[in-house]
């Protein structure tokens, strides 16, 4: 979400599911296949978005099908990019074992 910008309320959810199923395909295309993007769309109707949205992350208007940023969005996204600096400077999590 935060690759993109919302613009005239929101983004909508065929364009994401777009942009996702490009970002996950591992041959290098820049337009996924009709069934990848499908794959994606259906996991993030369904499922992905929904979830977040019950967590105030995003808000979905599913009858406009548009998601924009919820009230949690910046502090989620805040907490995901300091752990991804903590890994990326070597830092380890409570998940490892020293090994």
């Amino acid at each position: 979400m935060s690759r993109y910008r919302e613009r005239g309320g929101g983004v909508a959810l065929e364009d994401l599911a777009f942009g996702v199923a490009v970002a996950e395909g591992e041959d290098g295309r820049e337009e996924p296949t009709n069934y990848e993007w499908q794959k994606v769309y259906a996991a993030l109707r369904h499922h992905h978005v929904p979830k977040l949205a019950s967590l105030r992350v995003l808000a979905f208007d599913p009858e406009a099908e548009r998601v924009t940023r919820g009230p949690r969005f910046d502090a989620v996204r805040d907490a995901l990019a300091a752990i991804d600096d903590t890994l990326d400077r070597g830092g380890q999590t409570h998940g490892d074992c020293g090994e």
